[in-house]
């Protein structure tokens, strides 16, 4: 199995991140990550950025290339910067086989339709050029552009982060439905099932596997067994649960609504025919001399 979305963060980071008052867990090493991954019967991990810098990517490739369980990264990049395009080459030769995704964070941009913008179409163009996908991290007010750039770019694959975080402790679930059933009618959009229960009510009487069931059921139905990839979130998730009380509740709503098969599509071989990898199998290559390896 593969964890299509975890983080290498810093408690410094991830206390950014949490609730105020949220308790930070004990140990969000990644040696903590392949401890819980391993124990749910996940081998392999695609880290992700969670800062807007190129260092920030940087190291989280060249992580990658000294740790057999991480298979890729998802990396951050200024698409409408003058040598964006020649940036991610660099990276492709240096890291080959490890960049999988850029992500730029769109979720914290008031402009909504910022992504639409000329300035990123020559770095999308050479994105879907190189197979790399645009990791989409984004709320349900950016639903509407993120159509618009599906139809725009029908080359470019587009993963859709934490099935775009639906509020789902405000019980928006209408907002939300009518803008992902359009935005998945494109065969080049993926959503990852990740992301729910940190959406949820954490202090509802109602348990978090009820809350997202009406959720689960919609991403099932509208982008089905062959594009959805199932993701921890990672030590964010911990805010709302543990790695495995989500693990297992998201098989047993996957097996519910798309049946067993789809489970383990969903939570490995999609990612293996989505991502240029090699699941578990492919060459560890040696560090860039330019390169310097900064321990995750």
């Amino acid at each position: 199995m593969i964890d299509t979305h975890a983080h290498l963060l810093t408690n410094t980071q991830l206390r950014e991140i949490f609730p105020p008052g949220t308790a930070l867990p004990g140990d969000i090493s990644q040696a903590e990550l392949v401890r819980l991954g391993n124990v749910c019967g996940v081998e392999k991990f695609i880290t992700v950025q969670s800062q807007e810098s190129e260092e920030d990517t940087e190291t989280l490739l060249c992580n990658a290339v000294v740790h057999a369980q991480v298979v890729g990264v998802i990396g951050w990049l200024n698409l409408t910067a003058d040598n964006a395009v020649n940036q991610l080459n660099q990276w492709l030769t240096d890291y080959p086989d490890y960049l999988l995704g850029i992500r730029p964070m769109l979720q914290h941009m008031k402009d909504e339709n910022w992504i639409l913008q000329p300035g990123c179409s020559p770095t999308l163009r050479e994105m879907s050029r190189q197979q790399l996908c645009f990791e989409a991290l984004v709320y349900p007010r950016h639903l509407k552009a993120l159509t618009t750039l599906a139809d725009r770019y029908p080359e470019l694959t587009i993963v859709v982060n934490h099935a775009a975080k639906p509020n789902i402790a405000a019980d928006e679930f209408n907002i939300w439905y009518r803008q992902i059933t359009d935005l998945a009618l494109r065969s080049n959009v993926v959503c990852k099932y990740s992301g729910l229960f940190t959406e949820a009510n954490r202090n509802s009487k109602i348990s978090l596997d009820a809350q997202i069931q009406p959720y689960s059921r919609v991403l099932c139905d509208t982008f089905g067994e062959d594009r959805l990839l199932w993701g921890s979130d990672w030590p964010v998730l911990t805010a709302a649960a543990e790695y495995i009380h989500w693990h297992h509740a998201a098989k047993i709503q996957i097996k519910r609504y798309l049946g067993q098969n789809a489970v383990e599509k969903i939570f490995g071989g999609n990612a293996v025919k989505l991502y240029p990898i090699r699941a578990g199998i492919q060459n560890h290559h040696p560090l860039p001399s330019q390169s310097a390896y900064h321990q995750v």
